[in-house]
């Protein structure tokens, strides 16, 4: 069931939808309540950004970006917890966002700076200099909505699933 939160300054309004069995939320400026005006920059994402950052503390993640907890949440909903992957893992002079470290396998979390031409070159030097130390990285991003993000994260569970279950050599 939708759950509107509406700010106590001024007239705003944002949806969130959460599905309490997946803590998946979901915030969607675009639908209103009558009356009320929705802006970008609504003050509510702020008191709704520490909510989402306390479930994913409470769910056993480390918080971080908005999109990490989106990602550490997505996790959850697969059935995954921060036994099974190591947040802010260090390999080398770099943090793995996400590393299944007994297979070598990391989820990179891409926010919006990643499109910048000179981030991505860095990430190019970075995923080169992991991929020469045997891991493999899946970079996630948002960029096409939440359901892609969803479907990326879901890919990559499989994936991991899949190299856990295999024998080791």
């Amino acid at each position: 069931m939708p759950h509107w939160i509406t700010s106590p300054v001024g007239r705003f309004c944002v949806l969130v939808r959460v599905n309490l069995s997946t803590d998946v939320y979901r915030v969607d400026p675009e639908d209103r309540l009558p009356g009320y005006e929705c802006l970008e920059g609504c003050p509510v994402m702020g008191p709704l950004a520490r909510v989402v950052r306390q479930v994913v503390e409470d769910r056993g993640w480390r918080p971080g970006s908005s999109l990490e907890n989106s990602v550490a949440l997505l996790l959850h909903s697969h059935g995954l917890h921060p036994v099974d992957l190591v947040q802010q893992f260090r390999v080398g002079k770099y943090k793995l966002d996400f590393a299944a470290t007994t297979v070598k396998m990391a989820i990179e979390v891409d926010g919006p700076h990643h499109c910048f031409p000179e981030t991505a070159a860095k990430d190019v030097l970075r995923d080169s200099y992991l991929r020469s130390l045997g891991w493999v990285i899946f970079r996630v991003d948002n960029q096409h909505g939440e359901d892609s993000l969803a479907a990326q994260v879901s890919r990559v569970v499989r994936l991991l699933r899949a190299e856990w279950g295999r024998p080791r050599p």
